[in-house]
Order: C-alpha cells, then sequence, then structure tokens
C-alpha cells in the first residue's frame, strides 16, 4: 500500500476505541439479556407473554444506539448501531406485537434463544470496537468522487443492466414486461425455479439496477432534485423498483430503499435537522407499509389493484418472518436430536456466487430442513443468522459469527474516513450497511446483497480514474 494511502487508513487502537465504553455497553447488554431471560413466565404460550422479556432485551440493545447518536449522525449511523436495531426487528419485533403464540416449544428453550441473541451482540459490538482493519483495495479504488457529468449516464447504465434480466426473458416484448408486472411472482416470464441453468446469469444483472436509487440521490445532493437529470433518473429508478417488487422478494426493496435512505443521511451530515428527520421517518414508515402490502399481493399479482380486488391478509401485525419462533424450534431439535451442522451453512452460503451450470455438484442446501422437521413440507422459513450459527455449533459459532459480523462493520466504518460524503463512499457505505442489516435474515442473504457491491465495483471500473487519493475526515465526523 502505498505511504499516502496508509496515512489515509490509519489504523485505530483499543484505547483510541474507548474501552470503558465498549465493557459498558458488554454489561449493558449482558444485564440485559440475563433479566430478559429470567422473567420468561413459566406459562409463555400465550401470544403477549413474552412482550416484558423482549422489551428487556430491546432496551438493552437500543441504550447503546441512543447514546452514540449524542456524538453526531456519523456516529448514530455507524454499522453496529444499525445492527442492532436489526437484532430487534428481526428476532424481536413479533414478541414486542405479541404477533403469534409460541407452541410445542419449551421454557429453557426460550430463555436459551434470548442467551443466544445477547451473546451474539455482545461480539457483535466487540468486533466492532476492535482495532480496525482495511478495506479491500478494490473497494477503495471505488469509493471514489465521481464527476457530477458521469452520474447520469451511471443511473442509465444501471437502469439498462439491471432491467436487462426481465427485458431478456421476456423476449424483448414490452406488452408481455407489463403483463408480467401485474403477474402472480412465480407467472412471470422472468419467473424460475430453485435451480435454475444458464438463465441464473441473469438473475445478476438485476444488481446493477439495486443501486439506481442511490445514485439519483447523490446527482440530487449536486444538481438539486428538481434537476431534468434527477427526476429523469427517479422515473427510471421507480421502473426498476416496479420489477423488482413483483418477484416478492421484500427484503430486495429494503435493501434499495434503504440504501438510498442511508447514501441520503450521510451524504449532508451537517444539513441534517427536524424536517429531515421527519422525512426520513415518513420514508420508513411507507417503506414498512409498502412491505406488508407486497406480502398481500405477491402470490396474485399487482393487476388485483387495478381490478379493484384487495386480498385479505393472513397477518394482521407487521409481518417480519418468525425468527424468534423458527429460533426456538431449532433449540429444541440441536443438538438433542440431531448433529450439527459446522460449517455446511456457511459453506452453501459462500457457493452462492458460482454458477450451477460449472458445478453441478454444487450443495443444494444448508442443511437446515426446518420445514420437514415441523411436517411442513413445500414452504419456506427463515431462522435468522442466529439460528444458522447455531445450528452450526452452538452458542460458541453464535459468538465467532458475531464478532467476525462486528469485524466486517468496523471494516465497513471506514469509509467514513474518507474526505468529503459527496462521493460513491456515501453509495458504498448505504448499501454494505443494508446487505449486513438484511444479512441478519440469513448469511444467504448477506452474501446476495453483496452483489450489488461487486456490481459497483465493475461499473466504477469503466470510469477514468483520478490521481488523488481521498483523504481522512478530520474534526467531530471522523471515526470514533
Amino acid at each position: 500500500m502505498p505511504p499516502t494511502e496508509r496515512k489515509a487508513y490509519p489504523r485505530l487502537k483499543w484505547k483510541e476505541k474507548g474501552l470503558g465504553g465498549v465493557l459498558a455497553v458488554m454489561c449493558c447488554i449482558a444485564i440485559a439479556t440475563y433479566f430478559a431471560a429470567s422473567t420468561v413466565p413459566f406459562s409463555f404460550h400465550r401470544s403477549d407473554a413474552l412482550f416484558t422479556p423482549a422489551l428487556l432485551l430491546t432496551t438493552g440493545l437500543l441504550i447503546p444506539v441512543v447514546l452514540r447518536a449524542r456524538s453526531g449522525m456519523h456516529s448514530m449511523m455507524r454499522v453496529e448501531n444499525v445492527l442492532l436495531v436489526g437484532l430487534v426487528y428481526w428476532l424481536l419485533m413479533d414478541l414486542l406485537q405479541s404477533a403469534f403464540p409460541l407452541a410445542n416449544v419449551s421454557r429453557a428453550s426460550v430463555q436459551y434463544a434470548f442467551v443466544l441473541i445477547g451473546a451474539f451482540s455482545i461480539m457483535l459490538w466487540v468486533g466492532a470496537s476492535g482495532p480496525g482493519i482495511a478495506l479491500p483495495a478494490s473497494v477503495r479504488a471505488s469509493a471514489r468522487k465521481i464527476p457530477t457529468k458521469y452520474l447520469g449516464m451511471l443511473i442509465f447504465v444501471s437502469f439498462t443492466l439491471g432491467m436487462s434480466k426481465f427485458a431478456i426473458a421476456s423476449g424483448f416484448d414490452i406488452s408481455l414486461m407489463i403483463e408480467g408486472l401485474g403477474a402472480s411472482r412465480f407467472s412471470a416470464p422472468w419467473a424460475r425455479g430453485e435451480f435454475g441453468g444458464a438463465n441464473a446469469f441473469l438473475d445478476h444483472m438485476q444488481y446493477f439496477g439495486y443501486m439506481m436509487p442511490s445514485l439519483c440521490v447523490i446527482l440530487a445532493s449536486r444538481t438539486g432534485w428538481f434537476s431534468g437529470r434527477v427526476l429523469f433518473g427517479l422515473l427510471l429508478a421507480a421502473i426498476m423498483i416496479a420489477f423488482l417488487s413483483q418477484t416478492g422478494g421484500r427484503r430486495v426493496i429494503g435493501v434499495v430503499v434503504g440504501a438510498a435512505l442511508v447514501t441520503w443521511i450521510v451524504s449532508s451530515p451537517n444539513r441534517v435537522n427536524a424536517r429531515v428527520m421527519i422525512g426520513a421517518s415518513l420514508t420508513i414508515v411507507s417503506l414498512l407499509y409498502f412491505l406488508q402490502e407486497m406480502l398481500r399481493f405477491r402470490n396474485v399479482g399487482f393487476v388485483r389493484i387495478v381490478a379493484g380486488d384487495r386480498p385479505e391478509l393472513s397477518v394482521s401485525h407487521l409481518h417480519v418472518d418468525d425468527n424468534f419462533l423458527r429460533l426456538t424450534q431449532l433449540i429444541e431439535f440441536y443438538p438433542q436430536r440431531f448433529d450439527y451442522l459446522y460449517f455446511q451453512p456457511v459453506f452453501h452460503a459462500l457457493t452462492l456466487p458460482i454458477p450451477r451450470i460449472f458445478w453441478p455438484g454444487k450443495p443444494t442446501g444448508s442443511g437446515i430442513d426446518l420445514p420437514g422437521l415441523l411436517g411442513k413440507e413445500g414452504v419456506s422459513l427463515s431462522v435468522s443468522v442466529v439460528g444458522e450459527l447455531y445450528v452450526s455449533y452452538g452458542i460458541l459459532a453464535v459468538m465467532i459469527g458475531g464478532f467476525v459480523l462486528g469485524r466486517l462493520s468496523g471494516m465497513w466504518n471506514r469509509l467514513f474516513q474518507l474526505r468529503g460524503t459527496s462521493g460513491s463512499n456515501a453509495l458504498l457505505f448505504g448499501v454494505g450497511l443494508m446487505a449486513m442489516f438484511v444479512g441478519l435474515r440469513s448469511v444467504q442473504a448477506l452474501v446476495q446483497m453483496s452483489y450489488i457491491i461487486l456490481a459497483w465495483i465493475l461499473i466504477v471500473s469503466f470510469l477514468p480514474r483520478t490521481r488523488s487519493f481521498p483523504g481522512v475526515i478530520s474534526g467531530p465526523e471522523g471515526v470514533k
């Protein structure tokens, strides 16, 4: 690494990270975990029985986030803070909503589920707070300020590449594409089975379209929201999001919109005020409502909206994925009835980028067949990254996984060290943060959403390079 780059990425030590603060957070989460587990009632099968334990653990997880918020926007937006909020969303939200009763699990499994979440959170914070590691060279090279004149072109190129999946599968028939847009997620021309052949390559093209809203945000920060290029870019982004919504993947829309929101916030930290925060809050509420509506229409198609038909939704609460329930069910089976899976879940996720046409014998699953164990064939059940790590090797794997994700968080926070936030470092930070947020749902989701970063590195590599290397932010907006 050249000397100028080494200066741009100083190696932070434990004492500079605040060892006392790290220990305080660890104690806070540990105490909250203890009280959450100990307050699980013996009669916990009612839908509202676990509200108090979930609230206690939620409080312990969010206290560090609230304290960080006092230090400024960049401190609050650090990856580990958002991931603690993500653990509440993916694992505790159903309990806080008293969404459903827990059946066919023991009190000990419920208590241990709280312990696993707490252990994962503590190690996540430890990993993110330790001495930082440098960003990969390819990420550093792509995290540079893109000249304004290229941004409009990048939006159009991203749209063309992202839409190629839908256009090629439809034979470039626009009428067929519009018809597929209103169909159910399994009836569109671009729908395919679980194991695709050569057409699986088309799925990778859509990742170029994921970055379009974030590109529009960067362009708007320089030219204003009502410039012609921004309005045209937003129109293309809306078309892209409409087609992505048809596929039924709610986490995809969450990443696309969430990354744009994060890009907007971190690209203008000095202009964050009450109006901006209200706008961000309304965006999040609107996003959650849209994701809920996707759940309503994805199996029947958005064409039902045109017909004025509104199917009934099988859930009345903000549906996540029943992850806490599935975690307790896994604890019932592993390791009492089945051996740990060791590296199989992680290995399966890491092999996802390799097309099956090149590796016919590629693993077909993570080894976790919870639907089969529960006698629910033909359904897909999410167990969260905590559940996947638990079936790998118990609480030890959960703690190691939390630490590794924390290290990745600390590495990604280094994007804040680049001088200025109006370049692609803001986009990269938003995309990476949302990839890890969704990665709490499963390791597979983490790997798949990381494709967006690879797509950005590829597309930026064709742009003319600048000679200057971004420096380190000075003052309170640097990494703390």
